[in-house]
């Protein structure tokens, strides 16, 4: 008897928020505004939003509406003007549904860069990466976005589906709980030293949070399967960003 798994929603946040609220900025009883804190699940929330509205609005327009101004998506191998890309594409009849799987903050909540998986109507699945940056009004907007197809992931999801459809079909499954768990990781809130930028070492820096303490460059050069290279300050050095969102993970 094979035991099925649908996906629930369980994140592991890697901090606490801050006295100011989920978006900081708030005022104490007494004394100035306190500073933006982290708060991966305010992104989160807003990632999940933006796959319900795709379903729910049409794909593309869910792509406008949650994009900030100058936001680039990476097609046909290059990061491009989102806007111009967006400019009357028609949605498709279906549109694709995908879940994140991790999020690193900047120690601010400024800037925060998400990873998951995604599937399209097809049945074809692929892994995304986002960057979502909070605008001046605290809400999130997108500014980076890509999705690479990945051959193995389809294969095992393929799999599984016939493996439940056969299950289902002999009576022989048991439908259960099961979490799906959204990994959060924050940069460390001390401040970053002066000319400590793993990314302008090499002459491509492309984006910042407020803090300095999270950093990513867009490489076209790297095709649709790669662009994004992304850092996060832990208090003594940077640590790589995984953007391919566990890749090894079988899904």
């Amino acid at each position: 008897m094979r035991r099925l798994a649908p996906l629930a929603l369980l994140l592991l946040a890697g901090c606490a928020g801050g006295p100011g609220g989920p978006l900081g900025g708030g005022r104490g009883r007494a004394g100035p505004p306190l500073a933006p804190a982290a708060q991966p699940t305010s992104v989160i929330a807003t990632e999940l939003a933006f796959a319900r509205a795709a379903r729910e609005e049409g794909q593309w327009a869910a792509y406008r509406r949650f994009a900030a101004p100058g936001a680039q998506i990476q097609a046909d191998g290059a990061p491009v003007s989102a806007e111009n890309w967006l400019a009357g594409r028609t949605n498709p009849p279906a549109a694709d549904r995908w879940v994140p799987r991790q999020a690193w903050s900047s120690c601010d909540g400024s800037a925060v860069v998400v990873t998951g998986i995604s599937a399209d109507a097809d049945g074809n699945w692929s892994r995304f990466t986002r960057v979502w940056e909070r605008q001046q009004r605290g809400e999130f907007r997108w500014v980076y976005t890509r999705s690479a197809p990945d051959a193995d992931l389809t294969r095992t999801r393929q799999e599984n589906e016939q493996e439940r459809a056969a299950d289902e079909a002999s009576g022989d499954a048991i439908l259960v709980e099961a979490g799906n768990f959204i990994r959060a990781r924050v940069a460390d809130c001390s401040a970053p030293p002066a000319g400590e930028d793993p990314i302008a070492a090499a002459g491509s820096a492309t984006g910042t949070s407020r803090d300095r303490t999270l950093r990513w460059s867009v490489d076209g050069s790297q095709g649709q399967a790669g662009g994004l290279v992304a850092y996060s300050w832990n208090g003594t050095g940077w640590d790589p960003v995984d953007a391919e969102g566990a890749a090894s993970e079988a899904g």
